[in-house]
Parts: structure tokens; C-alpha cells; sequence
């Protein structure tokens, strides 16, 4: 069922106010002024559209005692009153050098002589038979039957009629042509005067400006005849002359100075506030104003709107922007109007999917076209104000995207000249220069003698040993200070990288409401700047326009083709593309121009081969139509590379589509910003198997590789090692990429043995035992490394076979030392202690048992002073022996201080030392404790000597 649209609102004053409150005001203002004596000369006031005339209208309706007289001069016209002399010498000027401004003159007395003419028209003729002013008209019928009869009574004088019948018929014959004579008398004048204005003629044709002076008493005769008492002059002060309204007061002052009894005049002006321009002029001319507030203003204005405007789908906040610009009640009419004109009319065309936005769009471009008519012309072509900034948008965007991709380009020129490529590098370099050591979870201090050390440390923020503390590598960085200098160029390369290129993501995903509000389109033009800024506007509003203003676009996409034009729209919607392609020819399909969104899509459901032709086209051009035709429609991305096999897309144009495919098939340029662009949208979905593929293709670029396998999610880990590819094994296993088991672990030492790759690999993670590690596995572990000690716990803990000989550890770190010693992995024997010895290893108190304490006795070794001192911590009964054994290692007040403490021989030795009452006469047991004692003291000249006789000694004095 057919819906009928709404009525059109008219735009004429409405003239049906009696019931709004404020007619009442302005009602009241009215009958009290025409109803003083002393008002003669009445304004009404208000800026235009502020509803004067409707409260004229309405005052007036049901009034008959009024004449009124209105101009439509338009203000744009700039029409100039001058003198009709000036007119005539502008006339007598060709035309081809008087120019435009010529046809806006006016006289004064054009002017005159048109409210004369618009009076003429409103007085009945019966009530001024004696004015000059006269109006074309047809004879009477009774003129007319007048005119007959006398022609018949002359011709009967000519037949022969004689006697009586010819008198009377000359009698009457004579009175009838009386009569005729007399009416054509009093309506002939002998001047014909003629004037045309706005198609509306009397015989009045008087060049002169002082009509008023000449014809003062025919002006007033026509006033005082007409019957009326009020003239309205409505839009006089269009012509911004002052003159006229003098010329007027002076016409009010003559009709009311001879009234004869008559009623008074009273002149009613509709005129604008601004008209005067001196504070004093106005109200000295004026016997009285009534001030107009306009009916509608930017304040009320959303209101107005919204009242019009209900029931429709349109967004309240595009109806708050209009209202801001809106100040005329009759174009906020006439823009309802048009918009449901062209809403209705678009509704029985092919729609848009959304239709809310449309319509909106729709608003706004009828909203400004109404506020700027001059412009709305070369807008529906693509031009105009409107036109230059989308233009300037896309120029501006796309110089953007290009200074950042020359940036991010010539950046990575630098970076692979230099001979340091990254952090890691730089710290090895600095760290052997200077002997910078790492500190790992256990204290445990370790040279960074690797790039793998190094790369740990980086990317884990790992210890360091710096100024006699320990501190984190970020404050590491910080805080030294030549270290941080010396790093700005090598890394500097990649932070300015990344911001470029994350200018460059953000610059491709700017809109076009990003629009900068700088540009001198906007200076004059705000409302522009809100539509466009809140959406209202868009890049497509071409589309919006084509569909409900009639399609042009098959004329625009053939004029670029013809013209080759270089500024073009491939998104631009064309509404007749069966119509477009009957006129192309095969040539066309190589010219860029043809390069177009909707064509595209429609060739490949109806034209395969155009299809592919213009593939071709966009593949050998500059323009990124192909990027942009995926975007529009992905599923179009296995035909464009099964035509285009070779292709090379812009990643950074193209949406993460079909991005596997891409990578595996390097459909990209070998660029550091698409590859990192490549691997971050892959990091969204990836999976293990796909990340497989991808690292093990023999013909993938290697910097991809590399950059997906350090970018990659950190839970895409492989379980074998044996299932990738030597070449890029190492740099898996630096970037954790796979599971710490037993079983990598006992394949890789089997296939590439023991090296920092495998140790950076297995450090620092707990193993997953999914088999025992084979023998060769541990061996490989026990030679020189830097494993920490965590990581070796966790290998050796599950050994289960024969106790290591300690001559097979004299490389391994003391620490990992104590660990197998703590898990009781080593043969304890004299060599193990010779080894802890040398070592210095730092063993525990409690290592110290009896039996290695006999063992130590057995084989007379030598500790130094740290183990001696814990090997003595627990007591023991060998404690004295090892005492006696290690003295000569010993200072005297070490010496003395164990002596007095276990106080040995009954503390004979200490009274010796200190020489107490007797110490001469002391005798000993002859006892390898107490020779070694006794030894060290004649050593120490404590003692001269010793004699030894009958199982005893006896030491000598000097």
C-alpha cells in the first residue's frame, strides 16, 4: 500500500496567528497606535524571516481600509538606486563595456511609479474617473453594443428612409454618438505614460524622480478616492535608501493636512532594524516603532527543528548543529521541504544498507545548500568548497603516509649499515671491554662472554653486577652513564622505527571527520566544519548526492576517463553500471581511470575477463586500487592472486586479510615495516602448526622468520627440535620457542653437542622429564659451562648412575659443584678434597665428617685457613690432629687462640706461652700432637728446643 508523503509546509507569511499568545501582544501594540491621532507614520521592525508580515497579515485579514505595497528586490541582487539620468547614460553605453553592474540600477522614479502602479490596481476604478492613471482594460459590453448601434444608425441615414423615420434615426444617431464621445473622453489622456514592474502594467510611463513633486495632486486625488485610510510598505528598505522613506513622509504629511473630514492616513513600514544608520534618524522619523522579536532564532531554533522534523530517522545532534546556523523560519521551511521531496523520491530508488546514515547525510547536504546556494552547483559536481576539502584531506593523508614510509625506509638503510644491529649486540661488546658481569637468581656472578648471556639479559631484564651492587638492567642503563650514551645510535634506529611506523598506523586510520580545522575552507564556513567533524558529511557524499539529486556519476567517471584525469575517485558509486560499460572500449580498460570500486566488483560476477584486465591495470599503476578493492571485499582474494600470483601488496593499505597466505607466499615487499606489520596481525590468530610452516619454508624471507619467531605469542612453543630446520635453530632456541624436555635435550646433544645455544636454551626453565636424559647428556653438562645452578640441580637430580671421579670436574664451577656434592653425585676421596682445596670451594661445616676428617689426617692435607676453620667448627676427636697438622698454616693468635680454648696438655702449652711460674720444668707425653705443637713453638722461638727421652719430651730454654 502506497504511503502518502507528508504535506509541504508553505513558506508564505501565515496569516491564521489569532490564537498564539504573542499576536496578542503585537495586536494590542497595533490598534493602540492606528488608533492615535498623532501616529501617521508606523514601523514595524525585525530582521528578515522574524515574522512581520504574519502579524501584519493577520492584523489585516478581515480589514478592508488598507492598501499595501510590496518590493522583492533581493538583497544578493545589490540592486543601487540612482538617478534616471544615470540610467539613461547607462543605456546609451554598449554593453560590452558597462558590465553587469549596470542592469542593478533603479531610479527613484521607477521606484514611485511602482507603488503608484501597485495602488492603481488595489482602488476601484469607479472611484477615480478623473485621474490620469489609468490601467489597460477591455471595452464594456455596453461600449461595445454603444459602438455597434451608433455604426448602424449612420448606415440606415444611407438607405432611402425618408419623413419621420429618417429625423428619428438621425435624433438618435446624434445622442448615441454623444454618449460614445463623452466616455472616450473622460478615459483618454494626452500623454501616454507606460512603466513595467514586475509584470504589471498601467499607463504610466514616466521617466522622472520627481513623480511625487509633478504629480502631487493626481497621487493625492488617488489616495483620497481609494476609500482606505492605512498604506502597508513592505521590503522598501531593500533598496537602502533613505530618500525614498523621506519622500513617503513628505506624501503622508500632505494626505493628512487635507483631509476635508476625512480619515486620517497612517503609513505602516515593514522595514529592518539596521536600515538607519545614525541612533537618532530612526525615531526621529518614525512616530512610532514596534519591535518585531523574531520568531525563530539560533536559541529556539532546535526546537523549531525538532517539532518539524519528528517522526523522522534523523539524529538529534545533526539537528542541534543545524540549529546553530538556522535563524529564518522560512529556511528552516523550505529545508523540511526539500529534504522531504528528495527523501521520498530517493525512497523509490536503490537504497543503502543504512539508511539512517543516508538520510542524515542527506539533511545536512540540504541544510547546507539552502544556507549556501552559490556553492551547492559546483558541489554536486565533486567541486566547490566542499569538493577542495576532501582533496586537500586526501592529498594531506597521503603525503603523511609517504614522508613515514620514506622515514621508516631510509632508517632501516642506516640501521643495516651499521655493524651493531641491536641492544644485545652493543652489551657483549661493552660487557667484554669492560669485564661486566651478570648476577643470576642465586647470587652466582658470571661473565657476559656470549650474545646469548647478552640477549638474555636484555629481554629479561636479568641481573648486573655494577658499582660493588647488584641492580636490574633497565637501572643498569641509567645509571651508567657512557654505557647509555653509546647506546642511543644502535638502538635509536629501532625506537624511531617504531614510532614512524606507529604514525603510520594511526594515519591510516584517520577519518575523514579528523579533518584538520586549519585549512582556509573552514575560515568562512563553520557549519561545513561541524558536519563534517560529527559525521553528517562524509568522503562518500557524492553517493548521497548522485542518489537523490539524479546520477551523474556515469558522466564524471567517463570525463576522467576522457581527460585522463589524475585526481579521481575509485570508491565514487556508479548507479548505471550496465549503462557505463556500453561505453567503454577495450583501450579504456588500461587507463587508471578505470580503476573504479563497484566496477570492479560488478565485472567479476558478469565480465570475468574486464575483470582481469583490470587487475592488470591496477597491478602496473601506482594507485593501491588492488589493497583498497580487498578491503571493500575479501572474497575476492583468491581470484586477484590466482590472476596476480606475484603480487606484492601494501600491508600497510591492506586489512589483515588472508594474512597467512600472504606471509607463506611473500605477497608483500621485503620491507622492515611490513614485516613487522605482517607478524602483529598474525599474532591474532597463528596457530602451532601455521607458525611451523611458516619458520621451515625454504623460500620465506629470512628477516620474517626471524621477526615471528622473536614477535611471536609467547605460548607458540614446538615440541621437537627435530622438527624444524637447522638454520634457524638457534634463534628458536634463544627465543624459548621450545618445550624443555628430556627428549630435546638428549637430541640436541646427540646431533649438535654441548654449546651456549644449547645452555641460553635449557637455563633458567624448569625440565619436563618425559625420558631420562642419557648419559652423554650429563657428561656434557660437567665440563665448563654456565649453567645456572637451579637449571644443573634439576638435570642431576635425576642421575642415577656411577659417583663422578672429582678429577673430572676440575673446570665446573664451584657452585655447580656443591650441587652434585650435595646430592652426593662425587667419589669422596683425598683427590676430591685436594680439588676443594685448590678450588676453594665453599663447603659447608658439616661437610666435615669424621671420616673426611680422617681422610684429611690419612693423606696430610694441607686446608687453608676458611676450611680449617669449618672443618674444626664440629667438634670432634680429630679436631686436634687437623689443629696439630695445618699449625704452620696458622697465626700465633690463631694458634693460641685454639689453644686456650681446648685448653690441650692441661693448657701446658699456654703456660709456656705466657712463661707462668714453672713453665721451665713443664714435661709433655711424646705424642705427634704435641711434637707438631712443640715444633711450631721452637719455629716461633718460643721454645730453644726439645728433648725426648723415656717416652717423653721436655722443652729447652734459652
Amino acid at each position: 500500500m502506497d504511503v502518502k508523503p507528508k504535506k509541504l509546509l508553505p513558506l508564505s507569511p501565515k496569516v491564521d496567528l489569532e490564537n498564539e499568545n504573542h499576536y496578542k501582544v503585537y495586536k494590542s501594540y497595533l490598534d493602540d497606535a492606528l488608533s492615535d491621532d498623532h501616529i501617521h507614520n508606523l514601523a514595524v521592525t525585525g530582521k528578515y524571516g522574524s515574522g512581520k508580515s504574519s502579524i501584519v497579515d493577520t492584523y489585516f485579514k478581515k480589514k478592508t481600509n488598507f492598501l499595501k505595497v510590496s518590493f522583492s528586490t533581493f538583497e544578493s541582487s545589490s540592486t543601487k538606486v540612482v538617478s534616471q539620468k544615470e540610467i539613461d547614460d547607462s543605456d546609451d553605453t554598449p554593453s560590452s563595456i558597462r558590465g553587469e553592474q549596470s542592469n542593478n540600477l533603479i531610479s527613484k522614479g521607477t521606484i514611485f511609479a511602482n507603488i503608484i502602479n501597485q495602488i492603481i490596481y488595489q482602488v476601484d476604478l469607479k472611484n477615480i474617473p478623473l485621474t490620469r492613471f489609468k490601467i489597460k482594460k477591455p471595452l464594456s459590453r455596453f461600449s461595445k453594443f454603444s459602438l455597434l448601434f451608433e455604426i448602424c444608425l449612420l448606415s440606415s441615414l444611407f438607405f432611402p428612409i425618408s419623413g419621420m423615420y429618417r429625423i428619428g434615426l438621425s435624433v438618435a444617431s446624434i445622442l448615441v454618438g454623444l454618449v460614445i464621445i463623452w466616455y472616450f473622453l473622460s478615459n483618454f489622456e494626452f500623454r501616454n505614460l507606460k512603466i513595467s514592474i514586475k509584470q504589471v502594467e498601467t499607463e504610466i510611463n514616466m521617466k522622472r524622480d520627481d513623480l511625487f513633486e509633478r504629480y502631487t495632486d493626481e497621487i493625492v486625488y488617488l489616495f483620497e478616492q481609494s476609500g482606505k485610510s492605512i498604506l502597508i510598505i513592505e521590503d522598501l528598505d531593500r533598496f537602502k535608501d533613505l530618500s525614498i522613506f523621506e519622500k513617503l513622509r513628505e506624501l503622508n504629511t500632505k494626505l493628512n493636512s487635507n483631509l476635508n473630514d476625512k480619515q486620517e492616513w497612517t503609513f505602516i513600514y515593514l522595514i529592518k532594524d539596521e536600515l538607519f544608520k545614525d541612533k537618532t534618524d530612526r525615531v526621529k522619523f518614525f512616530d512610532e516603532i514596534i519591535p518585531v522579536i523574531p520568531f525563530i532564532t539560533t536559541s529556539n531554533s532546535f526546537d523549531k527543528l525538532r517539532e518539524i522534523f519528528k517522526g523522522e530517522d534523523i539524529n538529534v545532534r545533526l539537528l542541534r548543529i543545524l540549529s546553530q546556523f538556522i535563524d529564518d523560519f522560512r529556511l528552516l521551511l523550505n529545508i523540511h521541504n526539500e529534504y522531504e521531496v528528495y527523501s521520498n523520491i530517493g525512497n523509490l530508488a536503490q537504497n543503502k544498507n543504512d539508511k539512517k546514515i543516508e538520510l542524515n547525510e542527506l539533511l545536512a547536504l540540504i541544510a547546507y545548500k539552502n544556507i549556501f546556494p552559490n556553492q551547492f552547483d559546483e558541489i554536486q559536481n565533486g567541486g566547490g568548497i566542499l569538493g577542495d576539502i576532501v582533496k586537500q584531506y586526501k592529498n594531506n593523508v597521503q603525503q603523511q603516509i609517504d614522508n613515514c614510509t620514506k622515514r621508516i625506509n631510509d632508517l632501516q638503510e642506516k640501521k643495516n649499515s651499521t655493524s651493531l644491529k641491536n641492544e644485545y649486540e652493543y652489551l657483549f661488546i661493552w660487557a667484554s671491554k669492560n669485564n661486566l658481569m651478570s648476577v643470576d637468581n642465586f647470587n652466582n656472578r658470571q661473565y657476559i662472554d656470549t650474545l646469548d648471556k647478552a640477549e638474555y639479559i636484555v629481554k629479561n631484564d636479568g641481573g648486573i653486577y655494577y658499582e660493588n651492587s647488584v641492580i636490574e638492567y633497565s637501572k643498569f642503563k641509567n645509571n651508567a652513564k657512557e654505557y647509555a650514551h653509546n647506546l642511543v645510535p644502535v638502538t635509536a634506529f629501532d625506537s624511531e622505527m617504531t614510532r614512524f611506523r606507529t604514525n603510520l598506523s594511526n594515519i591510516s586510520n584517520t577519518q575523514f571527520f579528523d579533518v584538520d580545522d586549519t585549512l582556509n575552507s573552514f575560515k568562512d564556513n563553520q557549519l561545513l566544519y561541524a558536519l563534517i567533524r560529527n559525521k553528517y558529511i562524509t568522503l562518500g557524499y557524492l553517493n548521497t548526492i548522485n542518489h537523490y539529486y539524479g546520477d551523474s556519476s556515469t558522466q564524471v567517471f567517463m570525463r576522467n576517463l576522457y581527460i585522463s584525469a589524475r585526481n579521481f575517485d575509485i570508491n565514487m558509486k556508479l548507479n548505471d553500471i550496465p549503462g557505463l560499460i556500453e561505453q567503454l572500449q577495450e583501450e579504456d580498460y588500461e587507463q587508471n581511470q578505470i580503476l573504479n570500486i563497484e566496477l570492479t566488483c560488478w565485472l567479476y560476477n558478469k565480465n570475468f575477463e574486464k575483470f582481469k584486465l583490470i587487475l592488470h591495470t591496477a597491478d602496473n599503476s601506482e594507485i593501491h586500487f588492488i589493497e583498497e578493492l580487498l578491503n571493500y571485499n575479501p572474497a575476492l582474494y583468491k581470484s586477484v592472486t590466482s590472476i596476480l600470483p606475484n603480487i606484492q601488496f601494501d600491508l600497510s593499505i591492506l586489512n589483515p586479510i588472508q594474512v597467512f597466505d600472504i606471509a607463506i607466499n611473500n605477497r608483500y615487499a621485503d620491507t622492515q615495516s611490513n614485516v613487522e606489520l605482517i607478524v602483529h596481525h598474525l599474532n591474532k590468530f597463528i596457530s602451532l602448526n601455521e607458525f611451523t610452516s611458516l619458520i621451515n619454508g625454504e623460500n620465506i624471507y629470512e628477516t620474517f622468520k626471524h621477526e615471528l619467531i622473536q614477535k611471536a605469542d609467547s605460548s607458540i612453543t614446538l615440541k621437537k627440535i627435530s622438527d624444524v630446520n637447522i638454520d634457524i635453530l638457534g634463534l628458536l632456541m634463544r627465543n624459548n620457542r621450545f618445550i624443555v624436555n628430556a627428549s630435546n635435550i638428549n637430541f640436541y646433544i646427540r646431533e649438535y653437542s654441548y654449546n651456549t645455544v644449547f645452555e641460553s636454551f635449557i637455563n633458567g626453565h624448569r625440565i619436563t622429564f618425559d625420558e631420562d636424559l642419557s648419559e652423554e647428556t650429563f657428561m656434557s653438562t660437567i665440563n665448563e659451562n654456565s649453567l645456572s645452578v637451579e637449571t644443573f640441580t634439576d638435570i642431576w637430580r635425576t642421575y642415577h648412575g656411577e659417583k663422578l671421579h672429582s678429577q673430572n670436574l676440575s673446570v665446573l664451577d664451584n657452585q655447580l659443584i656443591l650441587v652434585l656434592l650435595k646430592l652426593n653425585l662425587i667419589e669422596i676421596d683425598s683427590s676430591l678434597l685436594e680439588l676443594i682445596c685448590q678450588k676453594e670451594i665453599n663447603v659447608k661445616p658439616d661437610f666435615f665428617t669424621h671420616d673426611i676428617k680422617s681422610i684429611i689426617l690419612k693423606n696430610q692435607i694441607i686446608l687453608n685457613n676458611d676450611l680449617f676453620d669449618k672443618s674444626i667448627e664440629i667438634d670432634d676427636d680429630l679436631n686436634d690432629q687437623i689443629f696439630a697438622k695445618n699449625i704452620n698454616n696458622l697465626s700465633r693468635e690463631e694458634v693460641i687462640k685454639y689453644l686456650k680454648r681446648k685448653k690441650l696438655s692441661n693448657g701446658k702449652f699456654i703456660k709456656i706461652i705466657q712463661k707462668d711460674r714453672g713453665y721451665q720444668n713443664i714435661i709433655f707425653n711424646n705424642e705427634e700432637i704435641n711434637l707438631e705443637i712443640l715444633s711450631w713453638m721452637k719455629d716461633k722461638e718460643i721454645i730453644d728446643n726439645m728433648n725426648v727421652a723415656n717416652g717423653k719430651i721436655k722443652p729447652t730454654f734459652d
